[in-house]
């Protein structure tokens, strides 16, 4: 079946826990402001024009006129740009991840679900796009206020001497 089936299919039912049309709806963004949010889903991949390790996090805005909207926020790994890839790291650890569980674990897929179910602030901001005024920037920033349980150090697999954390980050 081709991908654009099923999501035509999906956006014409609700699922068993209660998505409604507007959860589909991908166009949507809030506003510049902060949110009280929570992650609802997460789900990891790859990007599309570098095939760079890539997690994207369904964030719902808990509080507010807003409150029951949700948006996708997609947070890309270890990038080519490192000041692109220090952001998004940064965007981990603000969720409750550690670095050192980032950097140990080193894989997008085993990273994500340490986002599930963190609640925190995200504060959000619009800025124009000069090449294309109708679709401007959204940038999040997250604060740390959330909780993730499992984002410890617990989670770090069991490291060997010639698998330091020094020698996978390339120092």
């Amino acid at each position: 079946m081709d991908i654009r089936n099923i999501l035509a299919a999906a956006k014409e039912h609700v699922g068993e826990d209660g998505l409604s049309r507007q959860n589909f709806d991908n166009s949507w963004s809030p506003a510049s402001g902060s949110y009280r949010v929570g992650v609802v889903k997460v789900n990891a991949g790859t990007t599309k024009t570098n095939k760079d390790p890539r997690i994207g996090v369904w964030l719902e805005i808990l509080e507010g006129d807003d409150q029951g909207k949700r948006w996708w926020e997609n947070i890309t790994l270890f990038a080519d740009n490192p000041a692109a890839a220090a952001v998004n790291i940064g965007k981990l650890i603000a969720m409750g991840v550690e670095e050192d569980t980032i950097y140990a674990l080193n894989d997008a897929e085993a990273i994500a679900p340490l986002l599930e179910g963190w609640v925190g602030m995200a504060k959000v901001e619009r800025k124009p796009n000069p090449r294309n005024p109708e679709d401007p920037y959204v940038n999040t920033y997250f604060s740390p206020e959330g909780e993730v349980g499992s984002a410890s150090a617990a989670a770090v697999p069991p490291q060997d001497e010639d698998d330091s954390l020094v020698k996978q980050r390339g120092f």
